[in-house]
């Protein structure tokens, strides 16, 4: 689990152009269980697994730029740093560094196009950084022969960096009413080399589609959000026994609802 608490200042350098920057503040929770095969593979077996949940803490910066270059277009980018957390210590004996889970810095650029007063088209694409972070970087093998797991060269999952492409439209069908869908896709970060330990975290996701709309009441707006994230695997063999193979298989649904009230 992750939550991100951010508080942002922005100021406008000029009429049609803007910066902002937004302190973050980080919480996560972990659990492991049933981990028991590894342990003789970890440098702290008692620190492995079924120690209930842990918390870490920790913090990052993101900064901004908005502009209007073209009376129809406008661009944007943002910089998020890596968010220095600190370790997991029921479970310093499973993670790279004693229990370390930063979470990685990412860059996105995007575009917005405005087709006509109530119809936008949106672009985007983003780069998520996960080769910086060891526990989700460190390859399976040959790393658990090399390096107990919780020393800083320890097996990790084995994720590589990822591009993500984003496309969505928005568009106000009336004072009240506004409508938007989107899509992205994008590499998915597990190599089929590193199966076996992304049992535990199975990220094989490459295409979503969105849907949202927001009905304004008065000086209120009600908002509801649908997300559908595809279908889609990955399968390898089994590093321990590579006459096994292992296939990784993961879909999500996802909504939301929110109120927004202006004083």
């Amino acid at each position: 689990m992750q939550l991100f608490i951010a508080a942002t200042y922005a100021r406008k350098l000029a009429p049609n152009h803007a910066i902002g920057i937004s302190p973050i503040f980080a919480y996560q929770r972990f659990e492991a269980k049933g981990l028991e095969a590894f342990s003789g593979f970890s440098s702290d077996p008692s620190h492995l697994t079924n120690n209930g949940h842990d918390n870490s803490y920790g913090y990052g910066v993101k900064i901004g730029y908005l502009g209007k270059v073209l009376p129809f277009l406008n661009i944007g980018a943002s910089y998020q740093t890596k968010m220095i957390m600190s370790r997991f210590d029921k479970y310093e004996g499973l993670f790279a560094e004693k229990g370390a889970f930063d979470i990685p810095a990412t860059w996105t650029i995007g575009i917005a196009i405005k087709a006509t007063p109530d119809l936008t088209f949106l672009a985007d694409v983003q780069e998520i950084y996960n080769s910086d972070i060891k526990s989700t970087h460190n390859p399976f093998l040959p790393n658990l022969q090399k390096s107990q797991l919780g020393k800083d060269n320890g097996a990790g999952f084995g994720w590589d960096d990822i591009t993500v492409f984003k496309l969505g439209i928005q568009w106000k069908s009336s004072k009240d009413w506004t409508w938007r869908v989107g899509y992205s896709i994008g590499d998915q970060p597990i190599p089929r080399s590193e199966v076996l330990f992304n049992i535990l975290a199975p990220c094989v996701i490459k295409q979503h589609a969105t849907f949202g709309v927001t009905k304004t009441i008065g000086n209120s707006e009600l908002k509801f959000a649908l997300m559908r994230a595809f279908p889609h695997s990955v399968t390898g063999p089994n590093p321990l026994d590579p006459a096994q193979k292992i296939k990784l298989i993961m879909n999500q649904w996802e909504f939301s609802i929110g109120y927004t009230w202006k004083f």
